[in-house]
C-alpha cells in the first residue's frame, strides 16, 4: 500500500514540538489522525524557516532558545522528509498573494498551498480558513 503525503503547516509542527504551546495536545491529535488515515507527513522547506524563527523568538524568551530551535530542527529533519518548492510553486504562491490581498496570508502559507496543489496532497494545519480559501484540502 502506497501512503499518501500530507504537507505539514508550521502551527501543528510547532505545537507538536513545544510542550508549552497552547496547541500541543491538538497537534498530537492531528498527527495521530494523519497516521490513522495512512497519510505520510512531509515538511515543506518554508516551514523549517518559519519554525526556526518562531522557536528562536518565542514569548516568553528563553535563555537557551538558540539551542532549543536547533535541536527542534534536527528532530524535524530526522523525522520527516523535506519537500522543496520549485519555481512554479513560487509563481503560484505569488499569484495567490495577489489574488487575496484582503487576507493576511503569508508567503509561507501560499507556498505550502501551491506545493500541495502540485502534489495533490492535503495540508495539516490549524488555519482552515486561509488554506481552504486557497483551494487546499485540509486535515485539521
Amino acid at each position: 500500500m502506497t501512503l499518501r503525503q500530507i504537507l505539514i503547516d508550521t502551527g501543528p509542527l510547532k505545537g507538536l514540538l513545544d510542550a508549552h504551546d497552547q496547541e500541543h495536545e491538538a497537534a498530537k491529535l492531528l498527527f495521530q489522525r494523519a497516521e490513522d488515515a495512512g497519510l505520510t507527513p512531509v515538511c515543506p522547506h518554508p516551514v523549517l524557516l518559519e519554525l526556526h524563527r518562531l522557536l528562536m523568538y518565542r514569548k516568553p524568551a528563553r535563555s537557551n532558545a538558540v539551542t532549543r530551535a536547533h535541536n527542534a530542527l534536527e528532530a524535524v529533519c530526522h523525522a520527516y522528509a523535506t519537500s522543496y518548492p520549485d519555481e512554479l510553486d513560487l509563481k503560484a504562491a505569488l499569484s495567490l498573494l495577489k489574488r487575496f490581498t484582503d487576507q493576511r496570508i503569508t508567503l509561507t502559507d501560499a507556498t505550502i498551498a501551491s506545493m500541495a496543489t502540485r502534489a495533490t496532497a492535503p495540508v495539516m494545519t490549524f488555519d482552515l480558513h486561509h488554506f481552504s480559501m486557497m483551494g487546499s484540502e485540509v486535515l485539521m
